[in-house]
């Protein structure tokens, strides 16, 4: 169990999901889907989170980053959660998306396209 290895601000190193988050309508929708069919088993888990961020928009945000920091088992807070998904959504959502590319990468040596398929 531990933090976020990937800091909030560096959303700049991945400039392509920033601006896919920032400029792409339902972008950051897109990239909550990939986390949640990557980080759980649920095969609905991925409807679902796009379904909470369409609907609710910052407030979905917030539960699936929620969920995505149990799945991942990162210590943080709701009231952080909170705070970044109102104030830096683009950054938060592609934070998210990098962490769990890193872990997953750490977890198998298999390409992420076939993981998604999975």
């Amino acid at each position: 169990m531990g933090g976020w290895n990937v800091e909030i601000c560096d959303c700049i190193k991945n400039p392509v999901m920033f601006l896919w988050a920032c400029c792409i309508p339902g972008g950051a929708c897109c990239m909550q889907m990939v986390d949640a069919k990557l980080t759980e088993s649920d095969k609905n888990a991925a409807l679902i989170a796009c379904l909470l961020d369409c609907c609710l928009g910052c407030i979905g945000g917030i539960i699936n980053r929620n969920k995505l920091r149990k799945a991942l088992e990162i210590n943080d807070s709701t009231a952080l959660d909170i705070l970044l998904w109102c104030c830096l959504p683009s950054c938060a959502v592609t934070q998210e998306f990098m962490q769990t590319m890193e872990r997953k990468k750490n977890d198998r040596k298999v390409p992420i396209w076939k993981a998604l398929k999975e």
